[in-house]
């Protein structure tokens, strides 16, 4: 499944450590120390994700849940620069007994005061390295799946629409999404609302945008007109210019000064993925 992306986040830290699991609805894992100097504050842009940052403040650890934005918001406006974070995909993560999902999209709620948790993040804090992070929070979520009884399977209808817009990446109507299911359009936008907060419609424009984040990654000649054709092509936008749109929307830039930042920031240097091999996440999740 293809990832789902914070680069202004990553460009606001020192190093920005990540490994990916896809495992049980686990996306990855981050570990980051924030350049408060030169970032005091970040930019968190859609995604449709849920994220659980773990914070680092001396002498009160927290951690919060993360509901993805639905337009660029600015984040991290605090004197806290050390933080550990699991995201998931769509759709996926805790249940918790009395918010619905589409009550986190857009907002922060306390991790501990949904869930009896503040044991964990204590241990997380103060844990010396990255994968005992990893592995304090895998069997937390691991214990949880099985008191709650959560159904993994694959063929569910919320994991099929799910993989069926990230294989097209977001190129897909509602009504053939809804032909794939075999039920009607209305029933779709309702059970999509019901597991993942927000309509079809919309999450489909944010994978195209996410899409475009991945791609102008790999874009190190600059931008040009076959370049901008080919990514707008590639991401299901009719042109060049509704490519502009959706960017300008989701981010507050263009398509060039994102890559502008990109360089600007060493990005690439900045981000060092780990191999999830070191860890012992999935022998936690598939015992």
């Amino acid at each position: 499944m293809n990832s789902l992306i914070q680069p202004y986040i990553a460009m606001s830290a020192f190093k920005y450590y990540k490994t990916v699991v896809n495992c049980h609805g686990i996306s990855h894992f981050y570990h980051f120390k924030k350049d408060t100097l030169n970032y005091p504050q970040a930019m968190a842009v859609p995604d449709g994700c849920i994220d659980i940052l773990f914070s680092f403040n001396e002498g009160n650890p927290s951690a919060q849940i993360y509901g993805s934005v639905l337009q660029p918001t600015l984040v991290f406006d605090d004197d806290v620069s050390d933080y550990f974070g699991v995201r998931f995909y769509p759709g996926g993560g805790y249940k918790f007994k009395d918010v619905k999902i589409q009550e986190i999209i857009n907002n922060v709620y306390s991790f501990t005061e949904l869930l009896n948790a503040e044991g964990l993040v204590e241990k997380i804090v103060t844990s010396d390295n990255f994968s005992d992070k990893v592995n304090l929070f895998t069997h937390h979520y691991q214990q949880h799946l099985y008191k709650q009884n959560i159904d993994m399977n694959p063929m569910t209808m919320k994991e099929f629409m799910l993989n069926k817009i990230m294989a097209t990446n977001g190129q897909i109507r509602v009504g053939e999404l809804a032909a794939a299911t075999g039920y009607s359009e209305r029933y779709v936008n309702s059970k999509f609302i019901e597991y993942f907060g927000i309509r079809p419609k919309v999450f489909c424009k944010i994978i195209r945008f996410q899409n475009v984040l991945n791609q102008l990654k790999f874009e190190n000649k600059g931008l040009d007109s076959n370049s901008l054709i080919h990514v707008a092509n590639d991401a299901g936008y009719f042109d060049q210019a509704h490519m502009y749109k959706d960017f300008s929307e989701f981010s507050s830039q263009t398509p060039g000064q994102y890559m502008k930042l990109l360089k600007k920031t060493d990005y690439t240097n900045k981000l060092i993925l780990v191999n999830n091999s070191d860890f012992l996440v999935k022998s936690l999740l598939d015992d």
